[in-house]
Formats: structure tokens, sequence, C-alpha cells
């Protein structure tokens, strides 16, 4: 009797402990669709400031902008922030992983 009340503990454990890492392992899948979820708005973006700029070098205009400089300029200015903001993500998370080793300053005075 004493050891199947071990056992069952046991069995109990590691029943919780599978189940804690199923609920992990499905956090970190969660946590991964987020971050590919920001990544594809800034594309987005982006993706829209290329077609304004192309749209105004092919002559087609929205009504929205007056004026076909005023749409390049937003159009480049999307496209920038969007390629900005993927690329700065891209740095954070090698800078996080280690992965970009910092540059060491060498100390000229005590030469």
């Amino acid at each position: 009797m004493y050891r199947s009340v071990i056992l069952n503990k046991a069995f109990k454990n590691r029943y919780l402990h599978n189940t804690f890492l199923f609920t992990l392992k499905r956090s970190k899948i969660m946590v991964r669709i987020f971050a590919i979820s920001l990544l594809i708005i800034p594309g987005i973006i982006s993706a829209i400031g290329i077609k304004l700029m192309r749209d105004t070098l092919f002559n087609e205009f929205h009504p929205l902008f007056f004026h076909a400089g005023i749409q390049f300029t937003v159009g480049l200015i999307f496209f920038i922030v969007g390629i900005a903001f993927v690329a700065g993500f891209i740095v954070y998370r090698d800078r996080k992983k280690q992965l970009i080793k910092k540059k060491k300053r060498k100390n000229t005075a005590n030469k």
C-alpha cells in the first residue's frame, strides 16, 4: 500500500511537470507569434511607402495627397520608418542573445 501511494504521488508530480512544460512551450509559441505580428505591421507600412513612391513616379495620385511631392515624401517616410523598426528589432534581439560583440575600448592612458 505504501508503495502505491509513492507511485501515485510520483505520477501526479510527473503529470504536473509535463503540463507545466507544455504550458511553457505554448507560451513561447505565443510570444513568437506576437513577435512576428510586431514585425509584420512595420513590413506592411514600408510596403505602403514603396507603393506610394511608385505611384508618384508613374503619375497615379491618391486623393488624400494634393501634391506629388507630398505623396512621395510620405511614402519615403513610411518606408524608412518601417525598415528602421525591423532593423532595430533585429539589432536588439542580437544584442540580447549576445550575437553582437561589443567593441572593447582600449585605454590609451595605461600605455
